[in-house]
C-alpha cells in the first residue's frame, strides 16, 4: 500500500501513550542538579559577586560566573554585529531573571541552598520598562546602538512597489494602532538539558529538549571554545517547542559549563516559574497601520509604523521584526507598501522565536483593517478578501515567488463550514462571526546552509529500515511522515521503519525544525535518500533475478516470475557492512535566496501556504465575556502527507492563537512577570474552547516534496484578528489590543 497521503498514528504512539518515552529529565544517568541565580532587578550594576560560601557548601561541586567564560563571550543568535547577550551577566544585569551564576550540587535542595549563599551586591539603576519609556526624551540607554535613536536596536525602513499609484487610486482608508501582547510558549516540558563532559577527549554530550540540535551545538561550542563536532547530541524526546526550543534557550551552555567544571554529568531543568518568568516570550508589537483601498475593494497601499519590544538583548528580535513587516507584502496584491519598523530595547526579558515569528502580531492589524474597509465600502468581509487573494505563480511585493495559492478555496470553506451567510444575518445583537486569513513559508533561507538537508537510510539484512536525520520531532509528527516516505519509496511495511533523530554521531547534517521547514527539507532529503537506495536495491535484484522490470513492494523486490526479499539483497551487496546497506544523500533547495545586504526583498521559501479561519462568538453585554461557540480553520497545505498530523497541527496552533486572543498575557510589575504559573497564566483549558474544525484544502504543489507545503506555524496566525472581527460583528466594538478580556 501507499502510505504518503494517508492518516497514520505517530510512529512512537505506543511509547508516548504508555509513558515509556524518555525526556531529558527522565534519563537514568546519575547527574548533579543545577540551579541558576537570577537577577532580582530589571537594571543594575553588579558591584560585587562572591561565590566562596556556596562553593564550600555540602554537596556543591561547581559554581560558575561570567569569569568562567571568555571576557567577550556572547551568544551568536542572529550574528555580529547584533550579538550582545553574555551567557552569564558581566558587570550589569538588564532584566529580571537574567542569569548571574549557576551551581551544580548532589541534590536539588543543595543546589538551591547554594544559590542563597551567593552574595551579590547590586547598584540598581532606573530603567525603561515599556516602549513609551524607552523612547521618551532623556530615556536611559540600555546599550549603545548604531541607529542614531535612543534604545532603537534596529531601524527598518523600506518601500515596496508603487506607493504613488496606490495613493492615487485610494477611495477609502482606515488607520489605527494595534497591540499584540507578550505571551509565553508554555511548553508542557520546560527547557531541560542533561550534559556530560568527557575529560579524555574534551567533548560534551547533550541530551536536550530542542527542535534544532545543530544550533545548540553552534552556540555551546563557541561559548566553551570548542569545535562544533566536540558537542555531541543524543536522541531524547522533546515535550513541545513552538519555537521556544528552535534555537538556544540560554540554559544549555550553563549545563555544559557546569559539567566541565565538576567533571560530572549535570541536569539543568527550568522550573515553571523560570519558564514563564525568565525565558524568552513572544515579542510585544505595537503596530500603527493605514490601509487604503479603491472603490472596488482592492487593497492599494499599506503604510505602517511598527514598534517591537526587543527586551534587553537582541536575540531573534531583528528577524522577528523583519518577518512581521513582510506580512504586509506577502499575502495580498497592493500596489505598494511603505514600511517603518523599530526594534526597541526595554529592561525586560528578551523576546525570542515563537510559532508564527512576528506574523500574528502584524496580521492582527492587517486583517482587522480588512474588515474595517469592507464595512466602509459596504462589502462582505469574506468577499473583500476574495477580491484580494494572491494569484498563483506570481511574485509578491516582498519578493516571494508564489507557486500554488488556494486562499480563495480556504475562504469558501469557511463560508460553508461556519454557515457564514446565515450566521452573519442573525438578528441577535450579541452573536457575531469573524474571518481572518494568513500565509507562511515552508522554511526560510535565513542562515548559511539553510538550503541544505542531508539524510541517511539503512536497510538491515532482516528487512528492517532505519531513517536517520539530524533534526528533532518536537511533537509535529515529523519523524512519522519521514517513516511514511521511506516506506513508500522502499516498498516496506510502515511498522518495519524506525527513525533515529538528533544523534550527531549517527545522523547527517540538518539544521532542524524551525520556520516550518521540517516537512519540505527533511521530506525532500529523506525521499531522495530512500529513492536512491531503492534504485540500488533494484539493480541488485535485476542481477539476482535476471529481469529488468523490478518493483519494490511488501518488503521484496518483485519481477514478473520471481522475487527476492530486501534482506537477501542486503546480504548480496558488496557495500553492506555488518548486515546493513546504507545510503546517505544531500538535498539542496533550488530557487530560493537569502536576504542580501541592502535588499529588502527575497524569495526566502520554496512554497507558501495559506489559511482562512472563521470564528462564531457570543458576547455577554453585561460582563463583556466572550464565548467562542464555533471555530473553523481551513488550510492550503498542498498535499497532506499525513492528514491526521496536519489536523493536529491546525487545531493545536489555532488553540494557541485563541488563547492569546482571549486571555493570555505575561503581566509585568516593575519589570517582573507576576503570573508565572499555570494557575495564573490564562491559557485555555480543554473545556474553554470548542472543537476546532480543521479543513484541509488538498492540492498538489509541484515545488513541495510529494506535493506538500507547510502547516506548523500557519494555524496560529489568523485567530487574533478572526476573534476581534467576530466581537466587532457581535457588539459593534472594534478592539485593537489583545487579549479580548471582559475589561477591554
Amino acid at each position: 500500500m501507499s502510505y504518503v497521503g494517508t492518516a497514520q498514528r505517530p510512529h512512537d504512539w505506543a511509547a508516548r501513550t504508555d509513558g515509556s518515552t524518555l525526556f531529558a529529565a527522565d534519563l537514568r544517568l546519575p547527574a548533579l542538579h543545577a540551579a541558576v541565580l537570577r537577577s532580582p532587578h530589571p537594571y543594575a550594576d553588579i558591584v560585587a559577586l562572591d561565590t566562596s560560601r556556596a562553593e564550600r557548601m555540602p554537596g556543591v561541586l561547581a559554581v560558575i560566573t561570567a569569569a568562567d567564560f571568555a571576557p567577550d563571550a556572547v551568544y551568536i543568535h542572529r550574528g555580529a554585529p547584533l550579538s550582545d547577550r553574555p551567557p552569564l551577566a558581566r558587570g550589569t544585569v538588564r532584566h529580571v531573571g537574567q542569569e548571574v551564576a549557576a551551581v551544580a550540587a548532589e541534590t536539588a535542595v543543595q543546589a538551591v541552598a547554594a544559590l542563597a549563599a551567593i552574595r551579590v551586591r547590586y547598584r540598581p539603576r532606573k530603567a525603561p520598562l515599556t516602549l513609551a519609556e524607552a523612547t521618551a526624551p532623556g530615556a536611559r540607554r540600555l546599550h549603545e546602538r548604531t541607529t542614531g535613536e535612543p534604545n532603537v536596536s534596529v531601524l527598518f525602513q523600506t518601500e515596496w512597489g508603487d506607493a504613488t499609484t496606490g495613493r492615487a487610486h485610494a477611495h477609502a482608508a482606515v488607520e489605527g494602532r494595534f497591540v499584540y501582547p507578550s505571551v509565553s510558549h508554555a511548553c508542557m516540558e520546560t527547557n531541560t538539558t542533561l550534559a556530560r563532559w568527557n575529560q579524555a577527549d574534551g567533548t560534551v554530550e547533550l541530551w536536550t529538549s530542542t527542535q534544532a540540535p545543530w544550533f545548540i551545538g553552534k552556540e555551546v561550542s563557541q561559548l566553551l571554545g570548542l569545535d562544533h563536532d566536540q558537542v555531541i547530541f543524543r536522541e531524547v524526546a522533546t515535550g513541545g517547542g513552538f519555537g521556544s526550543k528552535s534555537k538556544a534557550s540560554e540554559h544549555e551552555v550553563l549545563a555544559a559549563a557546569l559539567s566541565r567544571k565538576a567533571n560530572r554529568p549535570v541536569l539543568l531543568s527550568l522550573t515553571r516559574e523560570e519558564e514563564l518568568g525568565a525565558n524568552k516570550p513572544r515579542h510585544r508589537f505595537e503596530t500603527w497601520l493605514r490601509t487604503s483601498a479603491d472603490e472596488d475593494g482592492l487593497v492599494r497601499l499599506y503604510e505602517s509604523d511598527i514598534r517591537v519590544d526587543n527586551g534587553s538583548y537582541n536575540h531573534m528580535g531583528p528577524s522577528v521584526m523583519r518577518v512581521g513587516a513582510i506580512t504586509l507584502g506577502s499575502m495580498y496584491r497592493p500596489d505598494g507598501a511603505v514600511l517603518e519598523a523599530r526594534l526597541i530595547d526595554t529592561a525586560t526579558q528578551p523576546g525570542g522565536q515563537f510559532r508564527g515569528y512576528g506574523t500574528p502580531q502584524v496580521s492582527l492589524a492587517a486583517e482587522s483593517q480588512m474588515d474595517e474597509l469592507a464595512d466602509r465600502l459596504g462589502l462582505d468581509p469574506l468577499e473583500m478578501r476574495l477580491r484580494n487573494v494572491n494569484r498563483e505563480y506570481t511574485t509578491t511585493l516582498c519578493g516571494y515567488d508564489v507557486t500554488t495559492a488556494r486562499l480563495a478555496d480556504c475562504l469558501d470553506a469557511v463560508r460553508t463550514e461556519l454557515d457564514w451567510d446565515r450566521r452573519r444575518a442573525d438578528p441577535r445583537p450579541d452573536r457575531g462571526v469573524g474571518v481572518a486569513a494568513g500565509s507562511h513559508g515552508s522554511g526560510a533561507y535565513a542562515y548559511e546552509l539553510a538550503n541544505r538537508s542531508d539524510a541517511a537510510i539503512d536497510v538491515f539484512d532482516d528487512g528492517r529500515v532505519r531513517v536517520r536525520y539530524g533534526g528533532s520531532d518536537a511533537g509535529t509528527g515529523q519523524s512519522t511522515i519521514l517513516a511514511q516516505i521511506a516506506a513508500d519509496e522502499l516498498g516496506v511495511d510502515l511498522a518495519d521503519v524506525e527513525v533515529l533523530s538528533m544523534d550527531s554521531e549517527q545522523t547527517p547534517f540538518e539544521l532542524g525544525a524551525w520556520s516550518s521547514r521540517g516537512t519540505h527539507m527533511t521530506g525532500s532529503s529523506v525521499g531522495k535518500a530512500a529513492g536512491e537506495l531503492a534504485g540500488r536495491l533494484r539493480d541488485l535484484a535485476r542481477a539476482k533475478l535476471g529481469a529488468q522490470d523490478v518493483v519494490l513492494r511488501d518488503g521484496r523486490a518483485v519481477a514478473e516470475h520471481d522475487s527476492v526479499s530486501l534482506g537477501d539483497l542486503v546480504r548480496l551487496s558488496d557495500d553492506a557492512v555488518d548486515g546493513v546497506l546504507s545510503h546517505e544523500t544531500v538535498y539542496l533547495l533550488e530557487g530560493t535566496e537569502p536576504l542580501a545586504p541592502g535588499r529588502s526583498t527575497a524569495n526566502l521559501s520554496p512554497t507558501y501556504a495559506y489559511a482562512a479561519h472563521g470564528a462564531y462568538v457570543e458576547v455577554d453585554r453585561r460582563t463583556g465575556a466572550v464565548e467562542l461557540l464555533d471555530y473553523v480553520a481551513a488550510h492550503d497545505v498542498g498535499r497532506a502527507i499525513n492528514p491526521t498530523a496536519v489536523e493536529g497541527q491546525i487545531a493545536g496552533g489555532a488553540v494557541m492563537g485563541i488563547g492569546a486572543a482571549l486571555g493570555e498575557e505575561l503581566v509585568r510589575e516593575g519589570g517582573r512577570i507576576i503570573n508565572t504559573s499555570y494557575l495564573h497564566y490564562a491559557m485555555p483549558r480543554s473545556a474553554d474552547v470548542p472543537s476546532v474544525r480543521p479543513v484541509i484544502v488538498n492540492a498538489h504543489d509541484p515545488a513541495g516534496p510529494y506535493g506538500a507545503k507547510s502547516v506548523g506555524e500557519m494555524s496560529i496566525i489568523p485567530p487574533g484578528a478572526a476573534l476581534a472581527n467576530a466581537v466587532q460583528d457581535a457588539v459593534g466594538v472594534r478592539i485593537r489590543e489583545l487579549p479580548l478580556t471582559p475589561t477591554r
